[in-house]
């Protein structure tokens, strides 16, 4: 170390020490002049110890030099501070203490006790000296950062509400102090407090897009959406690059399907604020959700430019090509996604749904095999891609494919019946009923499961009782699906009630007539209503929609005269 900063250290040292000595209280003992030198000479020394980063070099100094000023609340400060720094925060606590004694307005040694009580975990004490901290030094942001951290995890809301509140008396409006503060109100349910607050904030400063986000976020939780659409219709009438409020704004209209609202409202924005990319991806959406498909892709042009809406861009440009029946157009730009970016699995999806809508099955294997090259794990490409191999009657495959998936996610609905349909057509029965079993405790409202279960139940001509009552359940939800009407149907006709099954059947035919089983099952009920004409009839209409079916071929040649 050089003399110069040697010298500037003990001119320090020096000023520090005597400071600390004017503002001690009165005591009946006084360190006589002799003392008071011994003390100030081992105290420099633990300064420059300090200094070096010798801390328990310092402390021995500091020790000594507190035999000959007991009283000096400097002293008993860098002794508490020293105590820190080596992690001896109990004796640490006890130094400050009487450091505090003697000068109870010492910032320093109020933050050292407050950090010691913090790191012995006594968190209300902490909040104590921080608080005492902050009303002297109300500028201070690591305070206010400990305090604010201190309340939030001890859980008092009432006094973190009245922190935020006190901070924006002392610094005036401040973006997050108040985003805070507005959160706090919500978590803790009072709406009328939050209210108020938002409020008085927008009286106070009514341009301010922020404070109309604000009143939307409150209108929204309440579930005023007439209110909230206009709060952030507000907010983007004064800002319209106020990125919360479009996606707030989005979110709420797209949640409850109000698409035509949303177009109306989004095509204002575009028109005042042409540059605003986010706007015109929100609006291209609402169109071709809405099908005006000329105008989605005209707003979108201006977009194909930019690199980084460029996936969007063709997304939606792929969807519009696909509902036109342009296929090959769509097909290029779902794979224009893929080639931007191999890890983006809804181009992928999007690939393979436009080959599924084809029924190119081959190339939606080819495309899934292709995607989970890249994603091996991902349990939506596995789904559909386990989906796809049970159309294809490549159930083993298929099953090995949906069991990694549910593992993955086994709430996960669409792979639950997926993965059900594979175990029933391997005869995989006692899978097939865990898995179900397992899913109706969870999903006891999902019509298309409860179906699918008591089907598999009727087909098995086991607890017809349960299935039955699944089937009602379903039934009730969906009266009109020609599926869930032929399961009821089925479980009457292996119950023995003919009459009520034809009821059924013939229902779920005039709703399914592409379906050869359910066509069948009407030529078994009449079969067993003793009209084999009519079951002939009926057999040879399903047989021409399914001419490989041999048993039905069977059927159909064991009752001709």
């Amino acid at each position: 170390m050089s003399p110069k900063n040697i010298t500037f250290l003990f001119i320090l040292s020096i000023a520090i020490y005597s400071c600390a000595s004017t503002k001690q209280v009165k005591l009946s003992h006084k360190p006589n002049p002799e003392e008071q030198s011994k003390a100030k000479d081992y105290y420099l020394s633990g300064a420059l110890y300090d200094f070096q980063e010798q801390y328990e070099k310092a402390l021995l100094e500091f020790y000594q030099a507190l035999l000959y000023d007991s009283t000096s609340s400097q002293i008993l400060k860098a002794i508490g501070r020293d105590l820190i720094r080596t992690h001896r925060f109990e004796s640490a606590k006890q130094y400050l203490i009487r450091a505090l004694k003697y000068n109870p307005r010492d910032k320093e040694s109020l933050y050292f006790i407050a950090e010691a009580y913090f790191n012995l975990k006594d968190y209300q004490n902490s909040a104590v000296y921080f608080e005492k901290l902050w009303k002297l030094d109300p500028y201070n942001s690591s305070v206010e950062r400990n305090l604010i951290y201190i309340y939030a995890y001890l859980g008092v809301e009432d006094k973190l509400i009245d922190f935020y509140k006190r901070m924006l008396e002392v610094h005036g409006y401040d973006d997050e102090t108040v985003a805070q503060l507005y959160s706090l109100y919500l978590k803790s349910k009072q709406t009328e407090q939050a209210r108020a607050f938002v409020n008085n904030l927008i009286q106070q400063r009514p341009n301010d897009s922020q404070n109309w986000v604000l009143s939307g976020n409150l209108k929204a939780t309440v579930k005023d959406t007439s209110g909230a659409i206009a709060a952030y219709q507000r907010a983007l009438e004064i800002d319209p690059d106020n990125g919360e409020a479009l996606i707030e704004l989005y979110q709420l209209l797209r949640s409850g399907n109000n698409w035509e609202k949303l177009t109306e409202i989004f095509r204002q924005i575009v028109q005042k604020s042409p540059d605003n990319s986010e706007a015109r991806l929100i609006l291209a959406e609402g169109l071709y959700v809405t099908k005006q498909y000329e105008e989605s892709q005209n707003v979108l042009q201006p977009l194909l430019e930019r690199e980084e809406h460029q996936v969007h861009v063709y997304r939606l440009l792929g969807l519009i090509a696909s509902e036109q029946s342009h296929f090959e157009q769509a097909e290029g730009f779902f794979k224009d996604i893929i080639q931007i970016d191999p890890k983006n699995k809804f181009g992928w999806l999007s690939l393979a749904f436009l080959y599924n809508q084809q029924q190119q099955f081959s190339k939606t294997i080819t495309t899934l095999q292709d995607a989970l090259s890249h994603l091996p794990d991902d349990k939506d490409l596995l789904g559909i891609y386990g989906s796809t191999l049970n159309q294809l009657h490549r159930y083993e495959e298929a099953m090995n494919v949906l069991q990694k998936a549910y593992q993955s996610d086994p709430d996960d609905l669409n792979i639950i019946v997926s993965l059900g349909v594979a175990y029933e057509e391997l005869n995989m029965y006692p899978e097939s009923d865990s898995l179900h079993e397992a899913a109706v405790r969870k999903y006891p409202e999902e019509a298309l499961l409860l179906n699918n279960y008591a089907y598999s139940l009727g087909e098995r001509s086991i607890h017809l009782e349960r299935a039955l009552e699944m089937a009602k359940k379903a039934i009730s939800m969906e009266p009109d699906n020609g599926a869930y009407l032929d399961t009821i149907g089925w479980i009457y006709y292996k119950m023995g009630d003919y009459e009520t099954a034809k009821q059924y059947i013939l229902d779920a035919v005039s709703k399914r007539e592409e379906s050869a089983e359910v066509i069948e099952h009407l030529g078994d009920v009449y079969f067993k209503l003793g009209n084999i004409e009519k079951a002939k009839e009926y057999w040879k209409q399903a047989l021409q929609k399914d001419p490989g079916n041999e048993e039905l071929k069977q059927k159909i040649s064991n009752n001709e005269i």
